[in-house]
């Protein structure tokens, strides 16, 4: 009901007509690939009054468009930016786009654990279910290639590294999904403080979509433990 209260009351200052507005609210940008817990963090975000966390832009949607003047009640205002190895627009390319203004903060969300990250991709792919409000336990479990992991896993550290060089001297912050789900408070703490909004206690209608483990969400899963050890 808080969440809900909340995003309501956000709304409804936003389009209130002669509610008095500015534009020097915090700018932010969360730098993530598919099945890190982006939807996660974009609903804490959302949870708290102040911040108002848009989702990913759409095509002709540029930050121009999103970082108008909004009521004086928001204090940060950011959305969703992903890349992977199949992004449309060169990483460096995607991101000199979307943070030009060297005010802008970045929240570079990252999975450590990336045999569940691609395993949580294809099931997602597989269902169609890409986030929910209860644990899914539909669907049964898959064969994969261990090859194609290895060049997932590939692709996705030649990303990371471009990334780490074009962040090299920018204001952001590094979050990771284990943290973030494991030590919520203590995580989000570190992203009310980047934001510069006072820190509360965060709250999700969100669940784990499968919590199992990867030796009953992968039929072959022996063929994957000498890659990884996690």
């Amino acid at each position: 009901m808080k969440t809900l209260f909340k995003i309501n009351v956000k709304r409804l200052a936003i389009h209130i007509p002669l509610a008095s507005k500015h534009l020097t609210y915090t700018k932010f940008i969360i730098l993530t690939t598919p099945r890190t817990g982006s939807t996660l963090l974009h609903t804490f975000l959302n949870y708290h009054l102040n911040v108002l966390s848009l989702g990913e832009p759409q095509n002709g949607d540029l930050p121009a468009k999103r970082w108008k003047a909004y009521p004086k009640l928001i204090k940060a205002v950011g959305f969703k930016a992903f890349y992977d190895s199949s992004s449309r627009l060169p990483v460096k390319e995607m991101l000199s786009q979307h943070s030009k203004n060297e005010s802008v903060k970045i929240i570079w969300l990252r999975r450590r654990n990336k045999l569940r990250q691609w395993v949580s991709l294809k099931i997602a792919e597989n269902t169609g279910e890409w986030s929910a409000v209860r644990t899914s336990l539909n669907g049964s479990p898959l064969k994969l290639s261990p090859s194609e992991f290895a060049e997932y896993v590939a692709k996705m550290g030649e990303t990371d590294s471009q990334i780490q060089d074009h962040l090299t001297g920018k204001r952001y912050v590094t979050i990771f999904y284990e943290d973030l789900t494991e030590n919520t408070e203590l995580e989000m703490k570190k992203v009310w403080n980047f934001l510069a909004v006072a820190p509360i206690k965060p709250a999700s209608l969100l669940k784990k979509q499968h919590p199992q483990p990867l030796n009953e969400l992968i039929t072959n899963y022996n063929d994957f433990i000498q890659m990884t050890d996690q």
